[in-house]
C-alpha cells in the first residue's frame, strides 16, 4: 500500500480529476492527503465532497516543495508517491510501481515510470523525446548517476514513488528551490544510489491550466530568479558530491558557468550593470572550457558536454 501527497494552490477546478486518479488506482492507494498550499479559491470545498477517502491538510501558503514535505511527514506508508493537481495518473500505474517493487524486494530509493506530454494518440512521452529506453520493463540501476545527469531527467515527481525512510532522511525537497526543487532532489537521491524506471505511461501531463500559478510562469527560464537558482542548486550539488566521477563533475561545471553566462546577459539587458558584471569572472573560474568557447566560438554551447543513457 502506498500514501499520494497531492499539494494544490488555488486549482479547485481541476483537482477532483486529479484526486480520481488517485482513488481510481484499484485500491494501491490507501491514503490520500491533499496539501492545501493557502488556497484562496474553493479548494477545501472540493475536497469536503470526497468525505474520508482523502485527507485534507491546509497550511499558510509556503511554496511546493513545503506542501510536498508536510504531506510526506502525514504519511502512513512506507512507499509515497506524488500527483499535481493539474495533472492525472494512468489507471494502472500504482500497480506496476507496486509489482516493480515487489520484484526489485524494494532496493530503489525510488521508482519511476514514464509521463505523457499531453492528452491525446498523438502525444509525445517524455522517454521517447530523450531516447531513454531502459532493455526491461522493471530496470533497476544500482548507481543512477547517469540517468540523473542525462540532458533531460527521466524522472518526473508527478510520476515517481519514493521509499517514505529514504526521502526522510535526505531533508526531502529543499524549501529554497521553487522550480528546480525537483531536479535537485532527483540528484541527491540518484548520484550514487539506486533507481529503478518502470516501463509505462504514469502519469499525463495536461496543459489546461491556464493560471499564473504554474511555478514555469512564476520562474520562466527568461527570468533572473530561474538562473539564481540554477547557480545555487548546481554549487550544492558540486559541493555535496566532491569525489564525482570526472565527466559528471565536467557537465556540473558547465551547467554552472552557463547560468552565470544567462544572469550577465539577463541583468546587462536589464541594465543592472553591475550584477552582470560581477557575474563575469565566475564564468571564467567555474568552467574555463565555458569561457574559451564564448572566447573562439561566440557560442556559449560550443563545447557542451554530452552524456548518453547508460544500463546496467
Amino acid at each position: 500500500m502506498m500514501s499520494v501527497v497531492l499539494p494544490c494552490y488555488n486549482r479547485s477546478a481541476l483537482l477532483a480529476r486529479a484526486i480520481d486518479s488517485a482513488l481510481g488506482q484499484g485500491g494501491y492507494a490507501s491514503q490520500v492527503i491533499v496539501v492545501d498550499d493557502g488556497s484562496t479559491d474553493n479548494t477545501k470545498e472540493v475536497c469536503a465532497r470526497y468525505g474520508s477517502h482523502i485527507e485534507y491538510i491546509w497550511q499558510a501558503n509556503a511554496g511546493p516543495s513545503m506542501a510536498r514535505n508536510v504531506g510526506v511527514n502525514y504519511a502512513r506508508n512506507p512507499w509515497v508517491a506524488f500527483l499535481d493537481s493539474d495533472d492525472y495518473w494512468t489507471s494502472s500505474h500504482l500497480a506496476r510501481i507496486a509489482k516493480a517493487i515487489d520484484e526489485t524486494r524494494g532496493e530503489a530509493c525510488f521508482y519511476f515510470s514514464d509521463m505523457q506530454m499531453g492528452e491525446g494518440n498523438n502525444c509525445t512521452k517524455l522517454w521517447q523525446m530523450i531516447n531513454f529506453v531502459p532493455p526491461r520493463p522493471v530496470h533497476l540501476t544500482r548507481n543512477g548517476t547517469n540517468w540523473v545527469f542525462l540532458a533531460q531527467q527521466p524522472t518526473m515527481l508527478q510520476c515517481s514513488v519514493f521509499r517514505r525512510d529514504a526521502w526522510k532522511e535526505s531533508g526531502g525537497l529543499d524549501p529554497r528551490f521553487h522550480l528546480r526543487h525537483d531536479t535537485e532532489l532527483f540528484c541527491r537521491l540518484g548520484i550514487e544510489g539506486k533507481i529503478c524506471a518502470v516501463s509505462g505511461v504514469g502519469c499525463v501531463r495536461t496543459e489546461d491550466d491556464i493560471s499564473d500559478v504554474r511555478l514555469t510562469t512564476a520562474v520562466h527560464p527568461s527570468t533572473a530568479a530561474h538562473w539564481e537558482e540554477t547557480i545555487m542548486m548546481w554549487r550544492s550539488l558540486l559541493r555535496r558530491f566532491p569525489n564525482l566521477p570526472p565527466k559528471y563533475r565536467r557537465i556540473a561545471r558547465f551547467h554552472l558557468a552557463s547560468a552565470h553566462w544567462r544572469l550577465i546577459r539577463t541583468y546587462w539587458s536589464s541594465r543592472k550593470l553591475s550584477r552582470s558584471i560581477w557575474h563575469l569572472p565566475m564564468v571564467g573560474w567555474v568552467d574555463p572550457l565555458f569561457a574559451l568557447s564564448l572566447l573562439a566560438h561566440r557560442r556559449s554551447d560550443a563545447n557542451r558536454p554530452a552524456v548518453f543513457p547508460e544500463y546496467e
